[in-house]
């Protein structure tokens, strides 16, 4: 097992986990614990515990390896470490295998056990544009 320095590393391991397509590389990831979320960009997605996420997240690491998609870091990355608890945003890009690039934001909370940082909260989402989804501007 690769023992993560910081939640930096666990998102360099995210990336090694879908660069190298290693399904074994996903438990040691996760928080051992029934309180572990995740949430998709599908609206179906949200599973919760390590058994189930560690499924999903097995059968979606072959769907996207075999159709050619990669995930890749994007330009952004803010990291904060407090403790035993640290949490990261980044900008991810979701490269199809047309070339097609769909950019997509990835959020981790993390948890430190023993040493070992772990993942206990992922989320990923599309950014859709204020008057898209809601059909008027805001400020931003």
């Amino acid at each position: 097992m690769t023992v993560t320095t910081g939640v930096r590393d666990v998102f360099a391991r995210v990336y090694d986990i879908f660069e190298t397509g290693d399904s074994r590389l996903i438990d040691p990831l996760l928080w051992p614990s029934g309180d572990l979320l995740v949430i998709g960009t599908d609206p179906q997605e949200w599973w919760e515990g390590d058994a189930r996420v560690g499924e999903v997240l097995r059968a979606q690491l072959e769907e996207i390896r075999t159709s050619g998609m990669r995930v890749q870091p994007g330009a952004r990355q803010q990291v904060v470490e407090r403790g035993d608890t640290g949490w990261g945003a980044e900008d991810v890009n979701l490269v199809m295998p047309d070339g097609q690039v769909l950019p997509a934001r990835l959020t981790l909370v993390c948890v430190r056990e023993g040493g070992e940082w772990r993942v206990a909260h992922w989320h990923m989402s599309f950014g859709v544009a204020n008057d898209t989804a809601l059909g008027q501007e805001l400020t931003i």
